[in-house]
């Protein structure tokens, strides 16, 4: 029994060996093709999206494709600035919003003429139950005791915004972000629409993007948002395409990418860097092994194979 336990374990130091040296190159596969055509991961945030549109810009690319279904409801405010949402109907249920923000911040949420929630915030996220909305619009509202809070530092953080535990941005019709200079941008539902807006403000031509939203349920975003972007590819007989994703999502999605377009065109992929599961480094974090565990238990779902290419 001892020397079934002894082996065992050498096998599973082996198996561990193996994901630790060749894991990570294997699924943040590197191989665009060079296609005019760029199909952009709308969930990628940040330095990724900055990276992104720098790639889209480096080669010219013709038509820029964003996908990705309803975001987090998540916002910075500076102060005195207004967040107005409009729904399709009167959103029923318990309103909760998660809020936090800097020294002497607060929020106000509005439902036409009565304020349904209202108090300072702290620098820790905190839960602020909402007395029922009882129209189709509504307002957030940040504000400062400080008259004098500058007014480009952020004043808070809203981290989420749900009614009954649905994410608010499910149930919007439009939303409209007003600064405290008076500047007015959309307040987007989806990653497809947030995605698109952010590589227009890094510089890329907004006739060249377009945006193409889904409604993918838990568990399923990646293939349902290659299917929807297999689905304009054909229409607009493009038989060519480079996907950009970050790290180690790489495989998975260029995966189901190929499976949506089937033999109508050829798929290429650039893996962004990620900080968080980088090379050399990411079994020190739990979040490098969350990510690398996920796509590893996430490439049979893809009809990937080992030896892929």
């Amino acid at each position: 029994m001892r020397k079934w336990i002894i082996r065992g374990m050498l096998v599973m130091g082996g198996v561990n060996v193996i994901l630790l040296l060749f894991a990570h190159p294997f699924f943040a596969v590197n191989k665009p093709i060079g296609a005019r055509t760029v199909l952009v991961e709308g969930w990628l945030e940040g330095e990724a999206l900055k990276a992104a549109a720098h790639e889209v810009m480096q080669r010219d690319a013709q038509l820029v494709l964003t996908t990705g279904t309803y975001r987090a409801f998540r916002y910075y405010m500076n102060a005195r600035e207004v967040m107005d949402l409009a729904f399709a109907a009167v959103p029923v249920g318990v309103p909760v919003i998660q809020v936090a923000g800097t020294l002497g911040a607060g929020f106000s949420v509005v439902n036409g003429t009565d304020t349904i929630a209202h108090g300072l915030v702290t620098p820790d996220v905190q839960y602020y139950t909402c007395r029922s909305i009882s129209s189709k619009q509504i307002s957030i509202h940040s504000w400062n005791t400080n008259p004098a809070f500058p007014a480009d530092v952020p004043n808070i953080f809203i981290r989420a915004f749900k009614v009954d535990g649905r994410n608010v941005n499910e149930l919007l019709t439009t939303g409209t972000h007003t600064t405290n200079n008076g500047s007015q941008r959309p307040a987007r539902a989806t990653e497809a629409e947030q995605a698109a807006d952010e590589l227009v403000l890094a510089g890329i031509p907004q006739d060249r993007i377009v945006a193409l939203p889904t409604q993918a349920r838990p568990g399923q975003r990646t293939r349902t948002n290659a299917q929807r972007a297999a689905e304009e590819l054909r229409q607009r007989g493009i038989d060519s395409v480079d996907v950009i994703t970050l790290g180690v999502h790489a495989r998975r999605t260029r995966a189901l990418l190929r499976k949506a377009v089937a033999k109508d065109g050829a798929v290429g992929v650039v893996s962004l860097p990620d900080p968080e599961c980088a090379p050399g480094t990411w079994w020190r974090s739990k979040m490098g092994w969350g990510k690398m565990l996920k796509e590893v238990l996430g490439l049979g779902q893809a009809g990937a194979t080992w030896d892929e290419e």
